[in-house]
């Protein structure tokens, strides 16, 4: 039954994250993937979106020949030296290719192959205090191109951007069927909504975005931008809302305490009657990692309905280039509602062969409440194919 089920693993897990959270928070943390979480470092380190994500920088490069894969950079050297084309311009990209194994609607093994992602970066340096960043898809059907100006008034990190691209909320993981990114957006499992509202397929808003480093280990940011949660009707000739506002804002703060390395954070959003709010966090220590997150959104999917999405991971580095990952996830698009509660266990292996190549191999269960009961459907198995520059 689900009250069973709930009180015997999700409630205990729930208050389990908290007193993490409550552990660390002295230190208001953030969690990023992890690598940042190995490394202790935040995500401008590695990566010219000062959120993280997308392009590389020299660091960033420089990590993935040296730091991720099993073997030396002579194995598979870049193309060029991280993409610089000239002192002005640089260049990167993000290709997958993913095949799924999953059983079909008539209850025969599918095994589609499809492109995950082929995105295109560009940088172009104005001077040593401000840039331009671009990334468009290749695929046809992707129209969601991300640009803006970030301007660095000081030496430290501190920020301020203008253009089109996604509010800073929650963890950044690179799987974006996620529940608390965008969830399932084709192999589904009939609910009205299945994950966050942050899918990869929605309309980047134009936003103005801050971010302050007060010093190294703690990080502010705030925007405002246009509504894009509910995917409302565009306006002024414009493909997107330019009559609703979306205010978003976050603290996080990393540390290390004798051989543990600690993230966290918190965000809140809010774009008319819809807030989401909720935190992150990571513990590392030696080749072990935990992440987790932990989201509500009121009045959404529709009006008068909290979900919730929750986000576990733990892996485990057996040796450079090779780490294995369990992850657990859930999601509840109404939390009054006993039916419709969605479950995903994940087990997997990580590799990184050569430089820029990655092969992910997991297989996962969800699991589905209907009526009280959890339902398991059958397994899924996928690998994905990851290359970059």
């Amino acid at each position: 039954m689900r009250k069973l089920y709930i009180f015997n693993f999700h409630q205990v897990t729930i208050h389990l994250n908290w007193i993490v959270i409550f552990f660390v928070f002295a230190v208001q943390l953030q969690a990023t993937p992890r690598f940042a979480l190995a490394t202790g470092s935040p995500c401008i380190t590695c990566h010219v979106n000062p959120t993280g994500g997308g392009m590389r920088n020299d660091y960033g490069q420089s990590f993935a020949i040296d730091d991720l894969p099993m073997q030396s950079e002579s194995a598979w050297p870049a193309p060029w030296p991280g993409g610089q084309i000239t002192d002005w311009l640089r260049v990167g990209g993000d290709f997958r290719v993913q095949a799924l194994n999953h059983e079909g609607s008539d209850s025969s093994r599918k095994t589609p192959l499809f492109a995950m992602q082929s995105d295109i970066y560009g940088q172009i340096l104005l001077n040593d205090r401000a840039d331009i960043l671009f990334k468009t898809g290749l695929d046809p059907t992707n129209t969601t191109p991300e640009f803006w100006i970030n301007f660095r008034p000081g030496e430290r990190d501190n920020y301020f951007r203008i253009g089109r691209f996604l509010p800073n909320y929650g963890m950044r993981v690179d799987d974006h069927t996620a529940y608390i990114r965008g969830g399932n957006l084709r192999l589904t499992h009939g609910l009205a909504r299945e994950g966050m509202p942050f899918s990869p397929m929605i309309a980047k808003p134009t936003a103005l975005e801050v971010g302050l480093y007060p010093s190294r280990r703690l990080q502010l940011t705030a925007s405002v931008s246009n509504g894009f949660i509910r995917g409302l009707a565009p306006g002024y000739g414009f493909d997107e809302s330019l009559g609703e506002k979306n205010y978003t804002a976050g603290i996080s703060y990393r540390t290390k305490i004798a051989a543990f390395k600690l993230q966290a954070a918190t965000n809140i959003m809010v774009e008319n009657e819809v807030t989401l709010s909720g935190g992150y966090w990571g513990i590392g220590w030696g080749d072990f990692g935990y992440l987790g997150e932990i989201d509500w959104a009121k009045n959404y999917p529709s009006t008068s309905i909290t979900s919730q999405a929750v986000f576990q991971e733990v892996s485990y580095e057996l040796r450079q280039g090779v780490s294995i990952l369990a992850r657990y996830e859930y999601f509840d698009p109404d939390l009054a509602n006993a039916n419709g509660a969605l479950t995903r266990w994940d087990l997997g292996i990580d590799l990184f062969p050569a430089s820029f190549g990655e092969i992910q191999l997991h297989i996962r269960q969800p699991v589905v409440e209907q009526n009280g009961n959890m339902e398991a459907s059958a397994v899924e198995g996928f690998i994905q194919l990851h290359t970059w520059f």
